[in-house]
């Protein structure tokens, strides 16, 4: 029995020294723009380094984003960011943005000194520590959840004050949460916190202090006779393209309507530090449909960050959407990968007349049908994805896009690039 113990003892040095050896920390370095998958943007010590920082940061591995600038923020993109047991994070003084979701499970660490984490889309769930440590930090979540499991600690250290606020979303408060010392606020939102304890003029205070590239205060779409009016309005801006509207209606695919490419009033104001007013109005609504809206910026290095979403319901067809005429639109974005919108007028009926809408190669193989049924009159759209009948990917090049309506047929050319 001595012998066993003595044996499982002297297991415990070798065991910290494997931890030791594993340890790894990744510092941000360089000039920016800074990202997660882009090697020169990093440092690391100790052994086993990569060239850049693991996506689930595991037992040892610590990171520190602290490039010192919220206004260039460290991106990743299309991959969920886990801090397991033992893994640590640390923001500080600087801002970590992300599309997708950020994990923190039982026994890992993050940290948020001074710094900015925003998440455009996604979840944040907290089984570990999420600590806001000596200088105020701030989390913000365009659309989705804020979930502290059981398990979980939201805090503050060090004098310092946290702030989390959802634009369009639910906070859902299962573990310890400081909410003296941890602002919050949901907008539009819900949570179940104590609904005395939010404090959205000390969240938004704490968070203009670790502003975004454009500090969005106002964004609203409201149905009026000539179609759905949508504006927003910027405190601020840095670096600053111009902005995105995307639309869908159900649980469909966001798809782009219109963007500082194609009219020049959504162009951005570069870097000001002045409010700026926008509006866009949306024509082709139809009446009966419910419309949700998407609004994002880009910057100068094309870094796309999305900013809230509003949905309105559309009752009467709109004047602009009135029509005499059948119409077809030029398909946008044209060339695209993976998406294009065909947009389609059909005027007053005085028959049941089918409404068709194909994809042919040049060649005049059908390749996919979009649409045969009946439609009422006023303005459609449809969507083609790049796929042929069964759902497979066509190989690049031009299409015809061939939209029937009784006996009359209009055909517009599509590009898709790959």
């Amino acid at each position: 029995m001595k012998m066993l113990k003595l044996s499982i003892i002297s297991c415990v040095p070798m065991i910290l020294m494997i931890s030791i050896l594993n340890a790894q920390t990744y510092s941000t370095t360089g000039s920016g723009p800074w990202s997660w998958n882009d090697p020169s943007d990093w440092t690391c010590t100790g052994a086993g380094c990569e060239t850049t920082p693991p996506i689930d940061i595991g037992s040892g591995v610590t990171i520190n984003i602290n490039h010192s600038t919220k206004s260039s923020p460290l991106s990743v993109t299309g991959q969920d960011l886990k801090v397991q047991d033992g893994g640590t994070l640390n923001i500080i003084n600087a801002a970590l943005q992300s599309d997708k979701s950020l994990t923190v499970e039982k026994g890992g660490n993050l940290k948020i000194d001074g710094g900015l984490i925003n998440l455009t889309v996604g979840e944040i769930q907290n089984e570990g520590t999420l600590n806001f440590a000596n200088n105020n930090g701030c989390i913000t979540l365009s659309t989705g959840k804020f979930q502290n499991k059981s398990e979980g600690n939201v805090v503050a250290t060090g004098g310092a004050t946290g702030a989390v606020n959802l634009d369009s979303g639910e906070i859902q408060n299962d573990g310890t949460w400081d909410t003296s010392n941890v602002k919050w606020c949901t907008g539009s939102g819900s949570s179940d916190l104590e609904a005395s304890t939010e404090d959205c003029t000390s969240t938004a205070t704490i968070c203009q202090n670790a502003p975004l590239p454009v500090e969005l205060v106002y964004f609203g779409a409201t149905v009026t006779t000539f179609g759905v009016r949508l504006n927003w309005s910027t405190e601020s801006e840095i670096e600053n393209l111009g902005f995105v509207l995307e639309r869908r209606v159900g649980n469909a695919e966001f798809t782009e309507i219109v963007s500082y490419k194609t009219d020049a009033a959504l162009l951005g104001q570069g870097s000001v530090e002045y409010a700026t007013d926008y509006e866009y109005l949306d024509k082709y609504v139809e009446a009966g449909q419910t419309y949700e809206y998407r609004l994002a910026d880009v910057d100068y290095n094309e870094t796309v960050t999305y900013h809230a979403t509003r949905s309105v319901t559309v009752t009467t067809t709109p004047k602009s959407g009135k029509v005499e005429q059948f119409t077809v639109l030029d398909a946008y974005p044209n060339p695209f990968n993976p998406s294009t919108i065909i947009k389609y007028a059909l005027p007053p009926l005085d028959a049941n007349y089918l409404t068709t809408v194909q994809i042919y190669d040049l060649a005049g193989k059908l390749v996919k049908t979009l649409l045969n049924e009946q439609q009422q009159t006023g303005w459609h759209s449809i969507t083609w994805n790049g796929t042929d009948q069964v759902g497979r990917s066509v190989p690049a090049g031009v299409y015809l896009s061939k939209v029937s309506f009784g006996s009359e047929v209009k055909t517009i050319k599509v590009m898709l690039l790959k």
